[in-house]
């Protein structure tokens, strides 16, 4: 699968990024999971593509369905070195999903063709899967991603903001979910509009971060 511009990925992820992948000082990153790619919703109505009519730069939406925190690492270490945006937004995934690349394996843990399964959902017992994610590796799972994230945008200056989404019932202000995306399980357009809205007026805080993984 590949995007307009000649992308490739195993999963859905490149579909929304809608802008050149080269150096783009004057931009910013979109990430999180499937609510930031915007499951149910179309492209221009995703809190990316709303951000990006509000704040007058190009925003890259790097979310990945069904992805957690590993997801978020990954998407930076792949793409920030070379765009190196002014501005990180992170909408963070569930706290219950590890991201396992399995290149050679023909075993299928998520529901998408690629080499990066993901194990868990929206809490520990989905799947079956509660012995692997257990409390401590989950807690340490994402303590590493997020530091190497905060490391990661330190190195190439750039600044981030930070939105804290455990479950899809908390959202900015306390917006109510409603109406619902077209699937009936994602974040309708309010929910995007909020988002964007959110990250608008949000400061540089790495300790909303450090918080949130302590």
């Amino acid at each position: 699968m590949s995007n307009k511009w000649g992308l490739k990925d195993h999963d859905q992820a490149v579909e929304r990024i809608d802008h050149p992948i080269e150096y783009n000082r004057e931009s910013v990153f979109a990430l999180g999971c499937s609510c930031t790619w915007g499951v149910g919703v179309e492209r221009e109505d995703t809190w990316a593509r709303i951000l990006q009519e509000k704040i007058g730069l190009p925003v890259y939406n790097l979310g990945v369905p069904g992805g957690g925190a590993d997801s978020v690492f990954r998407q930076i270490a792949r793409y920030l070195p070379i765009v190196q945006p002014r501005i990180v937004c992170i909408q963070s995934p569930s706290d219950f999903r590890r991201e396992v690349l399995l290149e050679k394996s023909t075993m299928k843990i998520l529901h998408h063709d690629s080499p990066f399964n993901v194990i868990g959902g929206w809490n520990a017992e989905e799947k079956g899967l509660v012995d692997l994610l257990g409390e401590k590796e989950l807690a340490m799972s994402k303590k590493k991603n997020y530091n190497a994230i905060i490391e990661m945008c330190r190195r190439y200056g750039a600044e981030i903001r930070f939105m804290r989404s455990t479950n899809l019932n908390e959202n900015p202000r306390h917006l109510e979910m409603t109406p619902a995306a077209a699937d009936g399980l994602h974040p309708g357009t309010a929910w995007h509009v909020a988002v964007a809205d959110f990250f608008l007026n949000c400061p540089t805080e790495i300790d909303r971060i450090y918080e949130y993984v302590d």
